[in-house]
């Protein structure tokens, strides 16, 4: 509409975006209230972060902002206008969809099948809505194209695969391999840390069909069954603020991990995400340690350790072109950071009636 000449207007407007999403971020880990308070300054240290918003002015911002802002509603117990903020971040961008598999497991988790079928219902009548104008001219491309899961990314713009040769990357069993991968992940995820409260995800499947059945679906014919709570999956119970930023951060990062290509703008669909994975959380004391805190300098010796593979992937983002050391390093760093993650202790689910499961660990870190 201007011609493309309105450059310090449009830079403008990313700005703002830019700090209404940092805003949003801010106000995610003050919820889940488990990140030392430092961790927030690392989130304003991004040369490359900047640049997507104010230099480059990608689309993939106006995604991100709805994605956290759909993690800060679910973390405000607000799932259905999570959904909502979720699918609005869909429309303009696919890969928030890599959160659509936690907001799943909270709507299991925290809501009836009325309000689970609502949440889905609204998701899809966005996205009709949102392609209504494109569906009535050119209904065939935006099939073929909105969704495109089997593109081909080119090689040379690769920023985590450059080491791997060409004709690997384009092929389809690399595709398929790391497709595997991010469902594996996922499913360990889910089974030894998200679900593991309920005895992994199958108990919680059978759990979840028990209790949609006996509460939701008999009493529509007049059946009741005296169900024992153990065998119910208490949904009226609130979120807990860190379960909902761990698993929905949690299944973007298992995404990126596995991502067939990233490109240099890809790096804020989770740069805000990687200090809440480092530093929200201890690591599990194993069965042999005590339960006392590590020694201060075992402690300063794993700080350091995370700070540089914070700093290792704002450096892989900083060369230009990729090369293949700096994606190897990528690639490495960023299955040190799954393993790290998937080390730490995972939050309960939920929270205490009075809801002050936040407001209690922060007084246990001070």
């Amino acid at each position: 509409a201007t011609g493309g000449g309105a450059v310090i207007a449009a830079q403008a407007a990313f700005a703002a975006l830019y700090l209404a999403t940092l805003a949003v971020v801010f106000g995610i880990y003050v919820a889940a209230g488990s990140a030392p308070v430092w961790t927030l300054g690392l989130l304003c240290l991004s040369k490359r972060y900047h640049s997507i918003f104010v230099l480059r002015l990608f689309n993939d911002g106006v995604a991100m902002f709805f994605a956290f802002a759909s993690v800060l509603l679910a973390q405000k117990d607000r799932l259905h206008l999570a959904t909502l903020a979720l699918s609005a971040a869909v429309s303009v961008k696919m890969n928030a969809l890599l959160m659509l598999p936690g907001l799943l497991l909270l709507l299991v988790k925290h809501r009836r099948l009325a309000g689970q079928l609502h949440a889905a219902f609204d998701f899809a009548l966005l996205q009709a809505l949102v392609a209504l104008p494109f569906l009535a001219a050119f209904p065939a491309s935006y099939f073929a194209k909105a969704f495109e899961f089997s593109r081909v990314f080119v090689h040379h713009w690769s920023v985590n695969f450059k080491f791997v040769p060409e004709t690997v990357f384009v092929s389809a069993g690399f595709a398929k391999a790391l497709l595997a991968a991010h469902l594996l992940l996922l499913f360990l995820f889910a089974h030894l840390r998200w679900c593991r409260d309920h005895g992994g995800v199958f108990r919680l499947i059978q759990k979840w069909l028990v209790t949609t059945a006996t509460r939701d679906v008999l009493p529509l014919i007049g059946v009741t069954a005296e169900i024992s709570k153990g065998q119910l999956v208490d949904q009226a119970q609130k979120v807990d603020p860190q379960f909902v930023a761990d698993v929905l951060f949690g299944c973007n990062f298992v995404g990126i991990v596995c991502a067939r290509s990233l490109h240099y703008q890809f790096y804020c669909w989770y740069f805000p995400t990687v200090p809440f994975l480092l530093f929200s959380t201890p690591p599990k004391a194993s069965a042999s340690s005590s339960s006392s805190s590590s020694p201060p300098p075992l402690s300063l010796v794993l700080l350091a350790a995370k700070l540089s593979l914070w700093a290792a992937l704002e450096w892989c983002f900083n060369v230009f072109p990729s090369t293949s050391v700096s994606s190897a390093v990528l690639v490495a760093t960023h299955l040190i950071i799954t393993w790290l993650y998937f080390r730490s202790e995972c939050p309960h689910g939920t929270t205490s009636g009075d809801g002050n499961a936040t407001t209690n660990r922060r007084k246990k870190r001070n």
